[in-house]
């Protein structure tokens, strides 16, 4: 249990990371989402029960840096979280293949959620189609991009943090 709360600064870095230095890497206007990362790749990677816990956890740090209001990283990060979690359990043979399917989901399910609420905030005035090409997809391509280094630190994190009961 110590171990795993290793987690809330962990979340805490990278949200700090995530606005300091990659929002600065961006391809056209999108930019990768660290915290999603770090929770999905949590999620296929520790046997804790506490993965949906720890997306409502960044989900309070997020919502106090953005300008979304919380129900929406709430339901993307929690949902994502879940997801991850059952992909894991059906996949478990092919991780790499599991990483991508679920990082791809949780990106489309951020980018839609967000451009839904930003579509209907504006009056229905916003090209939905000019944000997917601009916002959405080079987002999900940094995600899928930047997805493997994030997990390799996750799963080295969540073996050290939740070992298996033959480790004891």
């Amino acid at each position: 249990m110590m171990r795993t709360l290793m987690m809330a600064p962990l979340l805490l870095g990278a949200l700090i990371l995530q606005t300091s230095i990659l929002n600065e890497l961006q391809v056209l206007s999108g930019f990768a989402n660290l915290t999603l990362l770090i929770l999905v790749s949590w999620s296929l990677n520790s046997t804790d029960r506490y993965h949906l816990y720890w997306a409502v956890f960044a989900t309070l740090f997020f919502s106090y840096i953005s300008a979304i209001p919380p129900m929406i990283p709430l339901v993307v990060f929690v949902g994502s979280a879940y997801l991850a979690r059952k992909v894991a359990r059906g996949t478990w043979q092919v991780p790499v293949i599991a990483l991508m399917f679920s990082i791809l989901i949780a990106s489309l399910i951020d980018g839609a959620v967000t451009i839904l609420y930003l579509w209907f905030q504006s009056g229905f005035g916003l090209d939905i189609l000019m944000m997917a090409g601009s916002v959405f997809l080079p987002s999900t391509l940094l995600n899928m991009l930047v997805a493997i280094p994030v997990n390799s630190v996750m799963r080295d994190f969540a073996m050290w943090a939740t070992p298996q009961a033959d480790d004891l």
